[in-house]
């Protein structure tokens, strides 16, 4: 099972579950870290494959400087929630290095780590093939 998150998305303050009806994509990440910076592309991509009803993505940033967070979230212009600033949810999940992923089902349970990829290229082929089978 996924911890239980206490969080709140940095722009609407709307609070953040990872108790949904749909499936959640869980990015650690910092505007420093190349290796996430080229995974952007292929997490837009997987936003426009699967709908926000089927597929919510928060991303939680490890920086510790709220203006080049915000300068990335502006220049990458990622349009999904995300969460600054909060270390225990970064301890409770173990995240010692980034990028590093995680996809929670409906239940609440952890369905896929980014250590599932058999390479760290920034293509995430094994979580895509995951959702195109459990998201009709």
């Amino acid at each position: 099972m996924a911890p239980i998150i206490e969080a709140a998305d940095y722009y609407s303050k709307d609070k953040l579950s990872l108790q949904n009806k749909n499936y959640t994509l869980l990015v650690f990440w910092a505007s420093w870290c190349k290796p996430c910076l080229a995974e952007i592309p292929q997490i837009k991509t997987l936003r426009s494959k699967f709908s926000e009803d089927d597929l919510t993505i928060i991303y939680v940033t490890l920086d510790e400087e709220v203006t080049l967070f915000k300068q990335a979230v502006k220049k990458w212009d990622l349009r999904w929630s995300h969460i600054f600033g909060n270390k225990p949810l970064i301890k409770t999940f173990g995240v010692l290095g980034i990028p590093q992923i995680f996809l929670v089902d409906k239940e609440g349970r952890i369905a896929y780590s980014r250590e599932e990829e058999k390479d760290f290229s920034a293509q995430l082929p094994v979580l895509e093939k995951l959702l195109e089978d459990i998201i009709d």
